[in-house]
C-alpha cells in the first residue's frame, strides 16, 4: 500500500489538474522524495534493477541516433537515413514499453488512471508521433528542410524525458517490487515487432 504522501500527491494533483501548464517534475518531486514511497516489500534498490535506470539509458541510446541523424543529413544521407529509422522504430518500441507495460502498472498500484500523471505522458506520446510522422514523410521524399520539426520534436521530448527521468520512473521504482520491474524487463522482450516497427519500410 502507498504510504500517506503518495495519496496526498494524488490529491495535490486533482487540485491543479485544470492548469494545462503543471509541472509534473516540481509536484512528483515534492511528494516521492526519498524514502516518502515504497515499494510492497521495502527493498532497497540498485541501479542496476531500475527502471530509472534501464528506460533513462534507451532515451540516451535515441538521442544519440537522433543526433547523428542530424549531423549527417546534409553530408551523408545514407547514413542519416538509417540513423532516423533505427530512431523511429526505437521509440515507437519505447512509447509500447511504457504504454502497455509501465503506464498499467503505476495505474494499478495507486490508482490514478483518470487523474494522474500517465494521461499527460500518453498525450504528449501522440504529439511526438505526430512530429515523427512529419520528418518521416520529409525523409522518404529526401527533403532536407525538416530543421523546424526537428526542433519542435527536440523541445518536445526534452520536457517529455525530463518528466519521466525526474518523476514518473523513480515513482514508479518505489512502488513496485524488484520482481514485478523484473517481469516489466522481461515483458519488454516479448513485445511483438510489428507493434513499433510499421513505419519507415520505405527506408
Amino acid at each position: 500500500m502507498l504510504r500517506r504522501p503518495c495519496r496526498q500527491a494524488k490529491t495535490r494533483y486533482e487540485r491543479e489538474e485544470s492548469d494545462k501548464n503543471i509541472e509534473l517534475v516540481e509536484w512528483m518531486m515534492e511528494e516521492w522524495d526519498e524514502g516518502t514511497c515504497v515499494g510492497t516489500t521495502g527493498e532497497s534498490m540498485s541501479e542496476q534493477n531500475t527502471i530509472t535506470a534501464l528506460y533513462g539509458e534507451d532515451h540516451d541510446r535515441l538521442d544519440e541516433l537522433f543526433k547523428t541523424f542530424q549531423t549527417s543529413k546534409r553530408s551523408d544521407f545514407s547514413k542519416a537515413k538509417e540513423a532516423f529509422k533505427e530512431f523511429t522504430v526505437g521509440l515507437q518500441r519505447h512509447i509500447v514499453w511504457e504504454e502497455e507495460l509501465l503506464f498499467p502498472i503505476w495505474e494499478e498500484k495507486t490508482g490514478m488512471v483518470e487523474d494522474g500523471p500517465t494521461p499527460m505522458m500518453r498525450h504528449e506520446h501522440g504529439q511526438i508521433k505526430q512530429l515523427l510522422d512529419a520528418i518521416h514523410r520529409k525523409v522518404e521524399s529526401q527533403d532536407l528542410n525538416s530543421d523546424q520539426e526537428e526542433q519542435s520534436l527536440l523541445n518536445l521530448l526534452g520536457s517529455h524525458n525530463r518528466k519521466e527521468e525526474k518523476a514518473l520512473y523513480p515513482a514508479i521504482d518505489n512502488v513496485t517490487s524488484a520482481e514485478e520491474r523484473a517481469t516489466v524487463f522481461s515483458n519488454m522482450k516479448s513485445i511483438p515487432e510489428d507493434q513499433y516497427n510499421a513505419c519507415c519500410s520505405g527506408h
